[in-house]
Order: C-alpha cells, then structure tokens, then sequence
C-alpha cells in the first residue's frame, strides 16, 4: 500500500475537512468522506508530508502499522520513519509543517485567554469603573415607534398607535 494511501485510509472526516480547509480546495462535498477522499487522493499538491502534519500521534501510529513500519516512538520520528524508510532521516531536511487555520485560531484564543487585563493605578481604577458602569443614553424614538430591546415577535395590531400593548379579549 502506498504512503498516502495509508494516510487518507486513517484521516476521519475533521481531520480531512482541515486538510481540504487548508488545501483550499474547491468543488468539494465536506458532507461526503469519501468525496473529499478522493479529492485529496488526486491532489498532487497533498504530498504524504502536508497530510502527516495533520494526524494525531495515535493516527500516525495506525499508518505506521499498516505500512510495516515500527509504531514505537514520538509522533516526530514516525513521521520521519514512514518519510525516509531507508534511515536517510539526517540527509534529507524536514519541511516545516503549516498548521491548519483551526489549530491557528486555537492557538489564539489560547493566547487570549492568557492575557491578562491591564494593570491599573490605584486612583484611576474608581473612575474607569464607573465609566464602564454608566449606562449609553440613546435618543428617544420617533413618534408611533418603540425601541426593540430583545427578541419578540410581533404583527400587526398586537400593539396600539402609542406603542403600548393591546388588550387582548379573553374567553371566559
């Protein structure tokens, strides 16, 4: 079984919608395992290396067993293992691996989450609480509208020409 093979037969449907993602793939069915599959398969520019960088270490792990390399060790030196069968790992350089726009975004929000607020002095502290606590005044709506503060539905006559709600008639 060729390399690549191996590797799309392991990729679960995220981690192929990542590599389609990153790819920038087009005209492909992201419902559709097998469709982006084959797309990837067909891909010359999905060069076993670029989808390597995108499996897990136990997925790199499952392809080293079906290509009959040893599966022991850290995800880095498998990878080079099923790169470089013959043991020329030194000679050859290793590509860097792009991370996919979903390991980037978390990374992001990791880094902000991270940060801190900033610190602030003792004297201003009061006042920039109060300034974020004092309420936006918005001017008043014009005559026969009302201003919509959340979500509700509405037709026409539930509310009288002055904006207040109608008396419904109940049946007793």
């Amino acid at each position: 079984m060729k390399l690549k093979q191996a590797i799309l037969a392991i990729m679960d449907r995220d981690t192929l919608k990542a590599v389609v993602d990153d790819m920038e793939m087009e005209a492909v069915d992201r419902r559709s395992v097998e469709d982006m599959r084959a797309k990837v398969a067909r891909s010359r520019r999905a060069e076993p290396e670029t989808l390597l960088a995108h499996l897990s270490e136990k997925q790199v792990k499952a392809v080293c067993e079906q290509m009959a390399v040893s599966s022991k060790g850290r995800r880095k030196k498998l990878i080079e293992q099923l790169l470089n069968p013959t043991g020329a790992a030194a000679q050859i350089p290793a590509k860097p691996s792009q991370p996919s726009s979903m390991k980037i975004a978390k990374q992001n929000r990791k880094q902000a989450q991270k940060e801190s607020p900033p610190m602030l002095d003792k004297q201003n502290n009061g006042n920039q609480n109060e300034q974020k606590q004092a309420p936006v005044l918005l001017p008043d709506p014009p005559a026969g509208m009302m201003r919509v503060t959340r979500t509700e539905l509405v037709w026409p006559g539930k509310y009288n020409e002055d904006g207040t709600l109608k008396e419904v008639p109940r049946v007793g």
